[in-house]
């Protein structure tokens, strides 16, 4: 463990962390079609060993559908 921090959490614990952001977008996507503020930052994601940014440049660069998009999307459902 002193070797590679990450070898501290088992997978099922990488799982479970997945699962918390994945959470926090969809509260976040939630507050973001309801709201008239649409300037709401996006969540951290959690913590992980051995990981020591929250964002890599090529995760900056990525671009997401707008809350709009996303309930015109589900409206067809």
């Amino acid at each position: 463990m002193a070797i590679d921090p990450g070898s501290e959490w088992r997978t099922s614990d990488y799982m479970l962390a997945e699962i918390i952001d994945r959470l926090e977008l969809n509260n976040w996507l939630l507050l973001e079609i309801n709201s008239e503020n649409n300037e709401i930052p996006l969540p951290e994601p959690y913590w992980r060993p051995g990981v020591t940014e929250a964002f890599t440049e090529q995760d900056q660069e990525r671009t997401f559908a707008t809350p709009r998009e996303v309930a015109n999307l589900f409206a067809g459902f």
